[in-house]
């Protein structure tokens, strides 16, 4: 899409096996940082400490943490299984952030390359990627972002195979519609993805005028009404976040405002 990396291929090209084996010593070195600078980390502070409790009580069956905390249950409830096997609910959470934000450098490379097609400018957003050092101190911390910033990463990537696709593919922004619920799911923010699909239909249809615009409604109908789907099944089949919190919670915003009370 975006050409700014042509003057590097007047001088150098990479076949696929050197692209492989510079991708898998990225995902090494990223690795390796993340796993050195967790063994220079004490125990949890007490803003983790209670993601730890959390998992504690669902895997005693609790469910009263859904309306003590009110959070968002993916990362708690993923880390759950792993306890199931053997894991302490300190060590599935550690262990699945680290997995994610290594499965995070590895789509960097995806929606670089896609960006500027070009297989170095994928390199080149997997080693921003592995060698930031926020990223680093994410990925040993037991906290939501790790989980939040690998599917933010894949909507952006599958927005751009949309808007390159010129709305022709209705996978993406089904996998788009998937993600906006389990975004949600980490985080309340989750929310903001929902913008993603449309505003690509948007970029298509400005850019190629009315001859795409069926195709963008088709796109922004298959994202909805996929969101829409998902809702629908977890609140029919008891999800127990979304009937038991933010639907009471909607419920209290709508009195709030049709009572005149702000």
């Amino acid at each position: 899409m975006i050409k700014i990396f042509n003057f590097l291929d007047r001088d150098f090209s990479l076949s696929k096996r050197q692209v492989l084996f510079a991708a898998l010593a990225l995902l090494i070195v990223g690795f390796g940082l993340r796993y050195g600078y967790s063994l220079m980390r004490d125990r949890a502070p007490r803003d983790e400490q209670f993601y730890i409790e959390i998992v504690e009580k669902i895997n005693n069956n609790d469910k009263s943490w859904y309306k003590e905390y009110e959070l968002p249950p993916l990362v708690p409830l993923t880390a759950s299984v792993l306890c199931h096997v053997g894991f302490s609910a300190e060590n599935s959470l550690r262990l699945l952030n680290m997995l994610y934000s290594i499965i995070w450098i590895g789509v960097m490379f995806f929606l670089c390359r896609d960006v500027f097609d070009s297989n170095k400018a994928g390199l080149f957003g997997m080693a921003i990627a592995a060698f930031n050092p926020y990223s680093a101190r994410l990925a040993c911390q037991i906290l939501r972002e790790p989980l939040y910033l690998l599917i933010f990463t894949l909507c952006l990537w599958c927005t751009v195979l949309i808007i390159k696709g010129k709305c022709g593919n209705f996978l993406y922004p089904a996998i788009v519609g998937v993600l906006t619920v389990l975004g949600f799911f980490t985080r309340i923010e989750g929310i903001e993805i929902i913008v993603f699909v449309p505003l690509a239909a948007v970029v298509v249809y400005l850019q190629y005028n009315k001859m795409y615009f069926w195709k963008c409604f088709a796109t922004c109908a298959v994202f909805f009404l996929t969101i829409a789907s998902l809702v629908a099944v977890l609140i029919v089949s008891g999800n127990y976040y979304l009937n038991e919190v933010v639907l009471l919670r909607l419920n209290e915003y709508y009195r709030l405002f049709a009572g005149g009370h702000l």
